[in-house]
């Protein structure tokens, strides 16, 4: 008789254990021998199982559910590039400078350069540079129709540069 009440029991925790979560809280009734004989203990001792509360009895217990925010994504072309912390932090820095969110501005290029000099492509007037070669990269971006440079090398962050040198070519233009 134990044995009986002892699996019934496994089986009505198992089962309970078993939903996913999205269902309504588990109840169930298990039919037992109430029965006895010489030596047996009566159904209604200690082991027994509690009975289900009454159909249409509330319940404390209500799924609980979650709502979480949606990502922040830039859309860049092409595959992911390995300059991409640099194109985040270029991406960033222009959208606080123009008050827009970073998913208004579009990423023309990226690409990694070498610089002819400490200026980065970026000289100011009246300053003078260490003349070194100085791996860098250039970051074009696109913002309410009007184009911004951002350049870094030598261990400096992604700066947006006003007077960039010009360059032997033009950035590409989107599509082609």
């Amino acid at each position: 008789m134990r044995r009986t009440a002892a699996c019934a029991l496994l089986l009505v925790v198992a089962a309970a254990c078993a939903g996913d979560g999205s269902e309504a809280p588990f109840t169930s009734t298990v039919e037992m021998d109430t029965t006895t004989s010489a030596g047996s203990v009566p159904a209604n001792d200690a082991t027994s199982l509690p009975a289900a509360p009454p159909e249409g009895a509330p319940t404390t217990a209500e799924p609980a559910t979650t709502t979480a925010p949606p990502p922040v994504t830039t859309t860049i072309p092409g595959p992911v590039s390995p300059l991409q912390p640099l194109i985040d932090l270029a991406v960033a820095d222009l959208a606080a400078r123009l008050g827009i969110a970073p998913g208004d501005i579009e990423v023309i290029s990226a690409e990694e350069v070498t610089w002819p000099d400490a200026s980065l492509g970026c000289p100011q007037p009246g300053m003078a540079y260490a003349q070194v070669l100085t791996d860098g990269a250039r970051i074009d971006l696109r913002a309410g129709g009007a184009v911004y440079s951002y350049h870094s090398g030598g261990g400096r962050d992604p700066f947006l540069c006003e007077s960039p040198l010009e360059r032997s070519e033009p950035p590409p233009t989107p599509g082609g």
